[in-house]
């Protein structure tokens, strides 16, 4: 949430945490270490369903690392996070929950010279979140395959794109739906069989 300056008045002198939570789908060497105790990332996700650590762990000394990942792929709805295909096995892929882009900003600074692919819904608030990762990491793909178009007359749906929308350098496809006043969600195309080539792409344009 964004505090006001008068919220922040009413406060005083009172501390405002944040522990935001990573949502992990772990590549092949992601290790996790506290200490002298060291855990295997897919050993976890294998028994857990997926890999999950707190801001605060990590604050409190919790490391993340091993093996570096072949690229990250920052998913921006949850039902889309947990079926997505990797492009192969050496992706990590992260939950990205809407605004809540502190986690996500946490995993871009572990691998800063590893490809980093954001998937997610192609409307105004998909905008802004690139915008946002972008200041972490300038190299922030977005991942808008052509072929996504072929998904525009039976899935977009209405939506006013509001002046000031951060659209520079976005693909051609989504400045089209910005001028269309049309939105498209990223679930309809979770499943196409080309979208783990496109991440993969996106990555290395």
């Amino acid at each position: 949430a964004t505090l006001t300056a008068q919220r922040e008045a009413a406060l005083g002198a009172a501390a405002i945490t944040h522990d935001g939570l990573i949502r992990m789908r772990p590549h092949a060497g992601l290790t996790v270490r506290r200490g002298e105790v060291s855990w295997d990332g897919e050993a976890l996700e294998a028994l857990l369903g997926e890999l999950t650590v707190t801001e605060r762990a990590l604050r409190e000394g919790t490391e993340v690392g091993g093996k570096r990942p072949t690229g990250v792929v920052l998913v921006e709805n949850l039902g889309a996070y947990i079926d997505l295909a990797r492009p192969t096995a050496g992706w990590l892929v992260v939950h990205v929950p809407g605004w809540d882009v502190r986690a996500a900003e946490a995993v871009l600074a572990w691998w800063p010279r590893r490809p980093a692919v954001l998937f997610g819904d192609l409307d105004p608030n998909g905008a802004r979140i690139r915008a946002r990762l972008r200041q972490a990491r300038p190299d922030l793909r977005w991942c808008v395959p052509a072929w996504w178009s072929e998904y525009r007359e039976r899935h977009a749906l209405p939506k006013a794109w509001p002046a000031g929308t951060p659209l520079e350098g976005a693909p051609a496809l989504v400045r089209e739906l910005a001028a269309a006043g049309e939105w498209l969600e990223q679930e309809a195309v979770v499943f196409d069989p080309r979208l783990p080539q496109a991440m993969a792409e996106a990555a290395d344009p």
